[in-house]
């Protein structure tokens, strides 16, 4: 056991010591990321029995602790078509260590097309569904380089439900995975 616990310490060590050389020169300024990789659900897609799937991201640092971006999601599965769009912003706190933290506030619109509806929850057969999705998290990102990280992020969304469906859900302590790369 003792020797994982070393090379864990001297994995970290030479990590973090790899990053802080790197810190003195030119910084990112543009960042691709992906979230939702294991199909993480909301409450509300849960009760129409629809996975989320992935949602692919691309931003800009606006400054040094200030990222903007915008957010492409496209799922075709048996139950229909499912796209969406948003953006956000997200706000480092100033640190320059491997391990950083963040605030991160969103919105989304995600269309829901023929969808079977197996749970009655929007009136049975196939229905066509809108949300709208605020979120508010907060975040730790740990960087392996200059160029690469994973982060998690942990929050509440309110969404609103329409088209054939009129509900609102209020989701607290929905996380996230993200892989994210910058350039």
């Amino acid at each position: 056991m003792l020797r994982y616990a070393t090379a864990l310490i001297l994995s970290a060590a030479l990590v973090s010591t790899g990053y802080a050389a790197e810190a003195g020169k030119s910084k990112s300024r543009t960042a691709l990321f992906v979230s939702n990789v294991f199909n993480e659900s909301n409450v509300a897609f849960g009760a129409l029995g629809l996975p989320e799937g992935p949602t692919y991201h691309a931003g800009i640092f606006l400054n040094d602790d200030m990222l903007a971006y915008g957010t492409l999601r496209l799922i075709n599965h048996e139950e229909g078509t499912n796209y969406g769009f948003g953006g956000g912003a997200r706000m480092y706190t100033p640190r320059s260590a491997p391990l950083r933290t963040f605030f991160d506030a969103s919105l989304d619109y995600v269309v829901l097309s023929d969808i079977a509806d197996p749970t009655g929850t929007v009136g049975g057969g196939a229905a066509d569904v809108s949300v709208i999705t605020l979120g508010g998290f907060f975040g730790a990102e740990y960087l392996f380089n200059k160029s690469a990280s994973v982060a998690l992020k942990v929050g509440a969304t309110y969404s609103d439900y329409g088209k054939d469906a009129d509900f609102s859900t209020l989701d607290i302590g929905v996380s996230k995975v993200m892989f994210n790369f910058y350039f």
